[in-house]
């Protein structure tokens, strides 16, 4: 008789490939569309956990996943130039996202992926879009052989839809905000 010592024992090997492609729409858009895939091999040892769970040691396990989804922003600026108390200029950027994403539901070998740690793998499809708006304030300040460029504040707006959400389709706005005004010093 075989004695199991009572452990895990595997091999896990993660792969991931990604590609993203800026594109530049009418000068002033930028849609980027983008791809990923996610894939794991695994190599189950026997033990008596493995026995267990009713896993075949001599098989060889390959759980993977994909997605895809697209991007469009812009940026707008608005410039003031008071020339005042050696602030030359204030800067606004603003930059609205609407981006949208989508997984299909994969879900094989989960016995196995949660046996050796996880892996790739949805078992239900994902399929949301997101709106953003971010804020960023700047001034110039200094004279002609110091000028130099203070961040002064930023704020970050974002909501989700969730198209395969089940009770609660609509996300929660969120809002923040950081600030580097003050030296050594980040709100």
């Amino acid at each position: 008789k075989v004695t199991l010592k009572h452990r895990k024992k595997y091999v896990r090997v993660d792969h991931s490939a990604g590609s993203s492609m800026p594109l530049t729409i009418a000068k002033y858009f930028t849609f980027s569309p983008s791809v990923s895939y996610v894939e794991t091999w695994y190599r189950i040892f026997r033990t008596d956990l493995s026995d267990i769970k009713g896993i075949d040691p001599t098989q060889s396990y390959r759980a993977y996943a994909y997605s895809f989804g697209a991007s469009l922003s812009t940026k707008l600026y608005g410039t003031m130039e008071p020339n005042m108390f050696g602030v030359k200029a204030f800067r606004q950027t603003i930059r609205p996202e609407v981006s949208y994403g989508y997984s299909p539901a994969i879900d094989r070998d989960s016995v196995v992926r949660n046996f050796a740690g996880g892996g790739p793998g949805n078992a239900v499809r994902s399929q949301s879009m997101a709106i953003s708006l971010q804020h960023s304030y700047q001034a110039r300040v200094g004279e002609k052989d110091s000028l130099r460029t203070l961040e002064l504040l930023s704020i970050s707006h974002s909501i989700r839809y969730n198209f395969e959400g089940k009770d609660q389709k609509l996300g929660d706005l969120s809002t923040s905000f950081s600030s580097t005004l003050l030296p050594r010093v980040n709100f």
